[in-house]
């Protein structure tokens, strides 16, 4: 499943990031093909009013809890993905139902191994909760906003990021921000800015960072252009 490639450059303390690897881009493949079945997250910020009248989305998602105890990892009851308002302004104290991970895709052998792979890494192999986030986001109009909010913090303990696809766009630079006080003269200081490729992950610890994805644009316009990526969120303190 692991393999050696080139992962982005990492900045030293006082910033440690927890982990930051490459997994087997032919492994990773296999996951495409629940992307394409994605539906529209009808509350991404960047999606227009004009774009939903057409039925054209920027942003297609699905979401899941899965817990994990021990060698045990067992899809939680659906509940709404929420942060606080401090957390999030654009959606913050909002209760947001996305589409779950559909059964076919929490079956999956290589979903399986993946979710091993992050509880090892993210709860230290220790029982709690892993926030599972498939992503597609489209360019509409030649352009996509994989993060429209900015600069931000998730509200967990720890974030994982893994990129899946990334086909026909150029842009899509991962940057890291520290978390520190408004007005501190390091606060804007980009810690990280790299693209992360195809079957590379980066895990942070969401307290010191702030994260965001600068935007992508269809390398030919006239062709299907979009980035896919996971996202997991951990948390020792929601087990249920």
């Amino acid at each position: 499943m692991m393999t050696s490639q080139h992962v982005p450059s990492l900045p030293h303390e006082p910033y440690p990031l927890i982990l930051a690897h490459a997994l087997d881009p032919a492994f990773i493949k296999q996951l495409t093909v629940h992307f394409e079945n994605l539906k529209p997250d009808e509350f991404n910020s960047a999606d227009k009013q004009a774009n939903k009248e057409k039925g054209v989305w920027g942003r297609h998602r699905a979401y899941g809890e899965i817990s994990c105890v021990e060698d045990k990892y067992i899809q939680l009851p659906p509940r709404p993905f929420t942060q606080s308002q401090d957390i999030n302004q654009a959606n913050g104290g909002v209760n947001r139902w996305f589409p779950e991970l559909d059964a076919a895709l929490v079956a999956d052998d290589v979903f399986v191994h993946l979710v091993k792979h992050f509880h090892r890494h993210m709860l230290d192999g220790q029982p709690g909760v892993l926030g599972i986030h498939f992503i597609r986001t489209n360019c509409v109009g030649g352009e996509g906003a994989p993060a429209p909010e900015g600069p931000h913090r998730d509200g967990f303990d720890k974030v994982g990021m893994l990129t899946v696809n990334r086909h026909n766009i150029s842009g899509g630079r991962t940057q890291l921000l520290p978390q520190l006080q408004e007005g501190d003269p390091k606060c804007d200081e980009v810690l990280l800015d790299s693209v992360l490729e195809e079957s590379q992950v980066l895990i942070i610890n969401d307290e010191h960072y702030r994260h965001s994805v600068t935007a992508i644009t269809a390398d030919d316009p006239k062709q299907k252009a979009f980035r896919d990526v996971i996202v997991v969120t951990s948390s020792f303190k929601d087990l249920l």
